[in-house]
Order: structure tokens, then sequence, then C-alpha cells
């Protein structure tokens, strides 16, 4: 290999190393962004008043309690359904590397559950 093809491989693997690790990146985000929804969720759930204060936006409004309660569960659904689509999405880009680097793939990696409801 001559140094201007060795230098546009190392660069397209590196391309694709930085967008394995931003899809990582996101889907950490995410799951913290889930479990901060599913622990409001539940304070929700606990609380006894009838309406509470919620943040929509930048503005906090006084809302029915179980208007809140849906809108954390929706976010919290909302956040599974991206979190599985970074998943197939880093599966394909891992692949991906491994045809570049010419190795073979992890054996099982593209695994799916049989019973997995979309």
């Amino acid at each position: 290999m001559d140094n201007s093809r060795l230098v546009a491989h190392f660069e397209e693997v590196e391309k694709i190393g930085l967008e394995i690790q931003r899809q990582r990146s996101d889907m950490i985000a995410l799951d913290k962004q889930r479990q901060v929804s599913r622990q409001a969720s539940k304070s929700l759930s606990q609380m006894g008043d009838k309406s509470v204060w919620c943040c929509v936006g930048q503005t906090f409004l006084k809302l029915p309690r179980d208007v809140c309660e849906m809108r954390m569960k929706e976010d919290v659904k909302k956040c599974d359904k991206e979190i599985r689509e970074l998943t197939v999405s880093l599966k394909k880009t891992v692949s991906k590397l491994d045809d570049v680097e010419h190795t073979d793939s992890l054996t099982g990696f593209n695994l799916e559950a049989m019973n997995q409801k979309s």
C-alpha cells in the first residue's frame, strides 16, 4: 500500500470509530434521561396531590398529576424506542468497522430476541 491509500484507510477507520463513540454516548444520555423520567413517574404515582408543578420546556405549569405521570411514561417509552434504534444502528456500524478492518465479526453479535415486541 502506498502512503495515500494507507492514510485514507486509517481516516475511514477513525471516522467509523468516532461514529461508534457518538452512538454510545447518545445511548448513555438517553438511558440517563429514561431513568430520570422513570423516577419522576414513580414519585408522581406516590404523591397524594391532585395537581403538581410540571416543567414543560422552560415553563412551570400546574397540571393534573395524571397528565404529568402520563407524559413521563410516554417519555420513557420514547427513550426506549430511541435506544433500540441506536442499538440496531450501532451493530451495523460495528459490522462496518469489522469490514473495513478486515476482521471477523463477533459471533452472535447480530442476534435478535425472538419475542421482542416492536
